[in-house]
């Protein structure tokens, strides 16, 4: 919650352009302490010739233009007078004032509301803090849309979510952190600026990931380029690929293979292959994945 005073001197010679001449001296002070602000003021007031003892004036201590506290005051030395209030306000400025009011209704041609300010003190107060919150829901889907829908390397994901608040303050970017299932405390991957439901490609953020692994996808806020809110999970995502292939290994063991290669026929050349294809018992050809660059 915003804060602030000040204090400030009152040595003011008034009303000059006819007699009996004011002098006005003291103090004046304001605070304020969220939407309220609160105020005094120490007031000597007399006047500078003889014969005018009978008279006296008004102080008025104002917020606004608007009284929080008045009273008289006689034009001799130690008239003093010690005024004070306080008002809930809205954000912005506002400024605090002694105002001397001349109280000579009897001779004085400025009566009535002959006026002077004699001291201020601004101050420009802020809206309340009100802290930022957090996301309260949020989904990650696969290409189809299917929420935590499994998913192939080569295919895309969005994420969606909504509730979070910047209160007073200001959110500078959306973080996407992604994990692997097995280990949540290393980030593999992040989606800086994420977008709501803005497609992303699971090979170009993760260009190594392989069917079989489990990804999990966390939100992060940050605020004021300062700090973040906290990892939030969206959701979770397994990869996987169509169909499977298998050898052998000299002790009979059966393996998965993970990669395959064709050479050009023309040049020789090895190629790295995304598809292979299989008879099965009946002839029919069948697509395997490979995703040979993931294992590599």
């Amino acid at each position: 919650m915003a804060s602030g005073s000040e204090s400030v001197g009152i040595d003011d010679n008034w009303h000059t352009d006819y007699p009996p001449r004011r002098k006005v001296e003291g103090t004046l002070s304001a605070s304020y302490d969220g939407l309220t602000i609160s105020c005094s003021t120490d007031i000597n007031q007399y006047n500078t010739a003889t014969g005018y003892s009978a008279y006296s004036d008004i102080i008025h201590l104002q917020i606004d233009g608007v009284d929080v506290d008045s009273t008289t005051v006689p034009m001799v030395p130690g008239g003093s007078r010690s005024l004070s209030g306080s008002r809930t306000v809205d954000p912005g400025i506002h400024t605090i004032t002694v105002v001397m009011e001349c109280g000579d209704s009897a001779s004085c041609p400025y009566t009535p509301g002959y006026t002077k300010i004699v001291g201020s003190i601004t101050f420009d107060v802020p809206s309340p803090e009100v802290p930022p919150t957090n996301i309260t829901w949020g989904a990650v889907y696969n290409q189809s849309g299917v929420q935590n829908g499994n998913e192939k390397p080569d295919r895309e994901f969005y994420v969606n979510w909504g509730g979070e608040s910047a209160g007073t303050h200001t959110i500078s970017q959306y973080n996407l952190d992604i994990y692997k299932s097995t280990d949540l405390n290393t980030i593999v991957a992040t989606v800086a600026n994420v977008g709501k439901n803005v497609r992303y490609n699971f090979e170009t953020y993760l260009p190594k990931c392989k069917p079989g692994e489990t990804y999990v996808f966390f939100l992060n806020i940050l605020i004021d380029n300062s700090y973040w809110l906290g990892r939030t999970e969206l959701g979770r995502i397994l990869l996987y690929k169509d169909g499977i292939v298998y050898y052998k290994n000299g002790s009979g063991t059966k393996i998965e293979c993970t990669s395959a290669y064709n050479k050009n026929i023309s040049g020789g050349t090895k190629n790295k292959s995304r598809y292979i294809l299989v008879k099965d018992m009946s002839g029919t050809k069948r697509v395997i994945d490979m995703y040979t660059t993931h294992y590599e």
